[in-house]
């Protein structure tokens, strides 16, 4: 399936003026970032084991990307939501190729949409359900279109203020996300976004059957 075909086909048929997002507040605002309270959140999610010289992105956003279009024990369509966030867990030096990582992608559901209440279930392999509490994050904003690169230097900015201002509130290892709100054919004004998940409260990305890499 062509990877812009499909997505902007659910983005212009969900019959929406705009994209539906999780519900936030700001609740501090800094010079180059803020704080953000977020209410209680469901995510389809595909968490992928591999090796720093792989990249998994693709592989899965196509996973959420056709739970959304009927694989799922409802087979129901389901509309294309903002944002995408990815996490990527290191278990080793980002320097060697041969490195394990956990990468996981996640795209937000919009409940209010689901009959009964009854949250349609993945029937793919490494595909499964999200339901998050609410929670506190931190958040740094920027534009244009976002590379591997681009990503590392932000979040380190990001880093930065917060070990100057709020270091008391960060995990020894935090928890981060690359997040991004635009389908690759927007050219212009597009948002992007740093997320450093406050202390304590750490998010499980986890994947039934996820087993170490052997290859």
């Amino acid at each position: 399936m062509n990877f812009l075909k499909a997505v902007s086909g659910i983005i212009k048929t969900n019959g929406l003026a705009a994209p539906v997002q999780p519900k936030y507040t700001v609740t501090k605002e800094h010079s180059d970032y803020e704080e953000r309270h977020y209410e209680p959140m469901v995510w389809v999610s595909s968490t992928i084991r591999t090796t720093v010289k792989k990249n998994p992105a693709a592989e899965g956003f196509m996973k959420c990307l056709r739970y959304l279009e009927g694989n799922n024990d409802q087979k129901k369509t389901l509309y294309m939501t903002i944002p995408v966030i990815i996490n990527i867990e290191l278990l080793g030096p980002s320097t060697d190729p041969e490195t394990e990582i956990i990468f996981t992608t996640s795209f937000f559901l919009n409940e209010s949409l689901f009959e009964d209440g009854k949250i349609p279930q993945p029937t793919e392999e490494d595909v499964y359900i999200q339901e998050i509490p609410a929670m506190d994050i931190f958040v740094r904003r920027f534009g244009g279109f976002a590379r591997g690169q681009a990503w590392v230097e932000e979040n380190d900015k990001l880093m930065a203020s917060l070990e100057e201002a709020d270091k008391e509130c960060l995990e020894e290892k935090p928890q981060t996300y690359s997040v991004g709100y635009d389908p690759p054919f927007k050219l212009m004004n597009r948002r992007n976004e740093c997320w450093i998940v406050k202390k304590s409260q750490h998010v499980e990305n986890t994947a039934a059957g996820l087993e170490p890499v052997t290859d």
